[in-house]
């Protein structure tokens, strides 16, 4: 695992099957700071990270997170300082029945706890 930049701003977490709770391999993760856009894929384990160029300062930043066959979400989080924001995303499997609160609960992704 390579070494980050002290004060640089990290995202990092996994994309889970939110019925099964496996990790989902190849998920696509978009984080959205003001007018740029910063990708991810998740790995073998279902974990991605994204880091953040310097001149990003403390902001909130939208992530969106899909996969084929999958309902795609969409969230926000702040990033802070130097700091790694631990964000974990579950998606629901198209054709599943779609809580109400999917599409608004950001809450719910901060509940499980990065496995690294």
């Amino acid at each position: 695992m390579r070494m980050i930049e002290k004060n640089r701003y990290t995202i990092r977490g996994s994309v889970y099957d939110r019925e099964t709770g496996d990790p989902i391999i190849g998920a696509s993760i978009k984080a959205t700071y003001a007018d740029r856009v910063f990708t991810a894929s998740t790995d073998p384990s279902g974990d991605y990270l994204i880091i953040f160029p310097e001149e990003v300062k403390r902001a909130r930043v939208r992530i969106e997170a899909g996969f084929i066959d999958y309902v795609s979400l969409a969230t926000e989080t702040e990033v802070k300082d130097g700091d790694t924001t631990p964000l974990n995303l579950d998606l629901i499997k198209v054709g599943s029945r779609v809580p109400t609160r999917y599409y608004t609960e950001a809450e719910n992704q901060a509940d499980k706890k990065p496995r690294f």
